[in-house]
């Protein structure tokens, strides 16, 4: 699994899904979230659990806002494995 994820600032105009190239991008230290919580596991969907989303995480110590959520919970890989890590 990869160590970080690169997060654009979104254009406020336009909202998520394009993103201002004039922002610099930021990382996010994959190593330094943790108390996470997922909503929406169904257990049907074992093993992809692809309806399940990180609802709420800390990072490095804080409390991660809502944009935040919604940028890392577009890391598959990343909800996967520590879904993985919280129920198995």
């Amino acid at each position: 699994m990869k160590d970080t994820i690169i997060i654009y600032s979104p254009d406020p105009e336009i909202g998520y899904g394009a993103f201002d190239q004039q922002d610099e991008p930021t990382e996010m230290d994959l190593s330094k979230i943790d108390n996470i919580e997922f909503d929406d596991i169904d257990y049907n969907d074992y093993p992809d659990f692809c309806d399940a989303f990180i609802s709420s995480a800390d990072y490095n110590g804080e409390l991660m806002d809502e944009d935040q959520l919604e940028l890392l919970n577009e890391d598959r890989e990343f909800i996967h494995e520590k879904l993985f890590d919280q129920l198995f």
